[in-house]
């Protein structure tokens, strides 16, 4: 079942500093216009990451940050600040762009003129921001802009991002999951990229001492279990135990969310997660075709129902299409699929169950499509392969 769509909290105190944020602030600061882009998957960090520079600009006078987060999430100690926008209760709409924009002016010290005109709203703020002389440096950093409705990014960047591009001096940092969305201003095309990598073995260590983790002597098995996967890490850092359990609720976790982001409901989610599951096991990127005799063997609606869980697959982020190489075809979110392989090698009659339900797929396939070359679609899942993998 899907559970509640509970928000993580940020609290700063447990915040450990990523290799990447220094990377970020110089990338940011090297020049007076800046525009840098944080990508990474899902839990990978990317909201804690930006919070985390919001803070460490907050302490210095020549800039003014100002967060804003586009989905439910919990800072209880930075809620009552001026230069933030976030919400524990709902997603940003359309509807709350003007409400962000008098916030926005009135940190920078701009004064708001109401219009029924957009368009002059718009062209007023972008004078007023070139004409803007101050001692400081305006930052905007925008999390999960990519996640958001394509009817809400359009508008931020219309109404929000493009005029404050007007000024001789801003950095805007924003972050996101996915597929890159089509920007408007070739600013943003033209952005600098960091792409958020998994944490290893001292991040680990460090964030359940700065966590108070009663688990913090299971650091190694923590850090192989999460697959140096950040929000993992701290769900079997709180957990009472470190059990292969508590592993199977944090990957629900990593999955759910999403959906519900989507409008998923609990009523078919114990088949959407073993789904997911059997599509981890397989090596390289796939298409529709590939896995439909895997997955729902002789159903006659196999092919409606798998071209319906891509789509929901995709709109939630939890799966892209990879067309990098000489294979392209879609494929699951890197973060779920490690924690999956190392989830599925401590059930190792569930893994070799999948093994025979991909063999068997395989050999419907090269049936139906002869020209298919069934040794290298058998050798895409290998139990052998696949214990091997998550062992290193």
């Amino acid at each position: 079942m899907l559970a509640e769509n509970t928000p993580r909290v940020f609290k700063s105190n447990e915040v450990v500093t990523r290799q990447e944020v220094s990377e970020i602030l110089l990338k940011a600061e090297k020049t007076k216009r800046s525009i840098v882009i944080v990508e990474g998957d899902r839990g990978a960090g990317k909201t804690y990451t930006l919070l985390s520079i919001y803070l460490n600009y907050l302490q210095k006078k020549k800039f003014k940050p100002f967060f804003i987060g586009l989905f439910p999430y919990e800072a209880p100690e930075l809620i009552k600040e001026d230069s933030i926008w976030l919400s524990p209760e709902k997603k940003f709409t359309t509807a709350d762009i003007p409400d962000l924009l008098r916030k926005i002016t009135t940190y920078l010290g701009i004064e708001f003129v109401e219009s029924l005109d957009p368009e002059n709203q718009r062209e007023y703020l972008a004078k007023r921001l070139a004409g803007l002389e101050t001692g400081f440096r305006p930052i905007i950093l925008l999390d999960s802009i990519y996640e958001s409705d394509e009817s809400v990014r359009k508008q931020i960047e219309k109404d929000i991002l493009s005029p404050l591009l007007a000024s001789s001096q801003v950095t805007i940092i924003l972050s996101g999951r996915g597929k890159r969305p089509i920007w408007i201003a070739p600013e943003f095309r033209d952005a600098e990229y960091v792409k958020l990598q998994s944490v290893d073995e001292q991040f680990v260590l460090s964030q359940l001492q700065k966590m108070n983790s009663k688990n913090e002597g299971e650091y190694k098995q923590i850090m192989q279990w999460s697959a140096g996967c950040p929000l993992v890490v701290r769900l079997l850092g709180e957990a009472e135990q470190v059990t292969i359990d508590k592993l199977s609720e944090a990957i629900d976790i990593l999955i759910e969310d999403p959906l519900l982001e989507k409008g998923a409901n609990g009523s078919n989610y114990t088949e959407v997660r073993e789904t997911i599951q059997k599509l981890a096991l397989i090596r390289g990127p796939f298409r529709e075709l590939d896995v439909v005799y895997y997955l729902y063997g002789d159903n006659l609606d196999g092919r409606s129902r798998i071209n319906k869980l891509v789509k929901l697959l995709l709109a939630s982020h939890l799966m892209e299409w990879d067309d990098i190489g000489e294979r392209r075809g879609y494929k699951v979110n890197e973060t779920i699929t490690r924690t999956l392989r190392i989830w599925l090698k401590e059930n190792p009659a569930l893994l070799k169950k999948y093994q025979v339900d991909w063999e068997d797929a395989v050999n419907r396939l090269t049936i139906a499509y002869p020209s298919v070359n069934r040794d290298e679609y058998l050798d895409r899942i290998s139990y052998n392969n696949i214990v091997a993998s998550v062992a290193k």
